[in-house]
């Protein structure tokens, strides 16, 4: 009987003991063994990313005032560079962005106000280029201020505006001296600016083999706006001939052409007007349009524009002629020609109805947009000077 009642309470046991490893079972996962295995609570992805945070900050000393101060002006200084980038690309139309003179004007102008004293000299420039009679002082203020915070590219910008006697009075001596000053500060522009001078023989004696000696100094530069005016520089001595330098057509595609695939505006246009204006062959006129219409991209609308009112390589089209060159109206490259040749149209009622208060009003502000670009009135100022004469006024 105690046998029997010892078997009884045993087998109780061995339930209770066998329901309770089910209990167990359910709050933890057995192995195939029935083994329980151990469970972790798994932090989430934000705490852990939390907690090495503030271990990193806890390892890395406080900065001090002098740290922080200095850490934010470099950071001001590369925000400053890239608006300066910024500005380049929409004056150009390079890196991708569209030409947009306003927005490259305040790219600059951004940079200018974070301290990057180059951009004030670009700020000059594209006052250059506006429909403004009174530019010419807001250039100059521009340079003089680019020079006084120490920017090398505005001793180069000092001797162009001398050469040019454009905001400051014409000196070929100082535009020379200030180019010089450029290039030992190490803006290799100031040695295109000396090219100019011995290819047009402006206050020195005409050479040009020293011109392209000049101009050969900054082939090389890391800047892209640097390295491609120089191309575009020894391209124009071969395409219009120097003193010493005969015109080689073959010479100066050979310089022109890597700079215009480049996308340097002035070595675009230069291959539009060698294929129209020095070269022949069937397809040479239309080739001429390729590279003005390229041209057209990059913000110099007037060769473009006179395609259509010509009808050189397409059927002539006044309205589409004035509608091109109407989009330099606020300014921009070329507007001074544009908009000179929309108070012509007017003037003469070519393929648009005669109209000579617009042919006027055209007319003032292609001389309001005159840049300078040569050193006596160019092709612009003169035709709307002599439609305001015909006209009277």
């Amino acid at each position: 009987m105690k046998k029997q009642v010892l078997g009884i309470v045993l087998s109780m046991i061995m339930m209770l003991s066998f329901t309770a490893c089910g209990s167990e079972k359910e709050t933890g996962p057995i192995n195939s063994n029935d083994k329980k295995q151990e469970t972790f609570v798994v932090e989430s992805e934000p705490e852990i990313k939390e907690e090495s945070e503030e271990e990193i900050k806890e390892e890395q000393p406080e900065e001090s005032e002098e740290e922080a101060a200095a850490r934010a002006l470099e950071e001001a200084a590369e925000q400053a560079k890239a608006k300066y980038q910024e500005g380049l690309d929409y004056w150009f139309a390079i890196n991708g962005r569209e030409y947009d003179m306003e927005k490259a004007r305040n790219a600059f102008q951004e940079s200018a106000d974070g301290g990057y004293a180059d951009a004030l000299c670009w700020l000059a420039v594209i006052a250059r280029y506006s429909v403004d009679p009174d530019k010419w002082e807001k250039v100059a203020d521009y340079v003089d201020q680019a020079v006084d915070e120490g920017s090398s590219l505005g001793l180069y910008y000092l001797g162009f505006y001398h050469q040019k006697g454009k905001g400051f009075e014409q000196d070929y001596a100082k535009a020379y001296d200030y180019y010089m000053q450029a290039a030992d500060a190490g803006c290799l522009m100031g040695y295109v600016g000396l090219e100019e001078l011995y290819r047009v023989g402006s206050g020195v004696e005409a050479d040009g083999a020293k011109a392209i000696e000049y101009a050969e100094k900054a082939i090389d530069s890391d800047d892209w706006w640097t390295r491609n005016s120089a191309r575009y520089a020894i391209g124009t001595v071969y395409l219009y001939g120097a003193e010493g330098i005969e015109k080689d057509f073959e010479k100066a595609k050979e310089w022109l052409l890597p700079s215009a695939e480049d996308e340097y505006v002035y070595a675009v246009q230069g291959m539009g007007t060698l294929y129209e204006v020095f070269m022949e062959g069937e397809d040479y006129l239309e080739k001429a349009f390729e590279w003005y219409e390229k041209a057209a991209e990059h913000g110099n609308m007037y060769s473009y524009g006179c395609n259509y009112a010509y009808g050189v390589t397409l059927e002539q089209d006044i309205p589409r002629a004035i509608e091109i060159f109407k989009e330099s109206e606020n300014g921009g490259r070329q507007a001074n020609e544009c908009l000179a040749y929309v108070a012509y149209l007017y003037y003469k009622g070519n393929g648009v109805e005669k109209d000579t208060d617009l042919a006027k009003e055209y007319a003032l502000k292609a001389i309001d947009a005159d840049s300078g670009a040569t050193e006596s009135p160019n092709y612009g100022t003169g035709l709307a000077k002599a439609i305001l004469e015909k006209l009277g006024d």
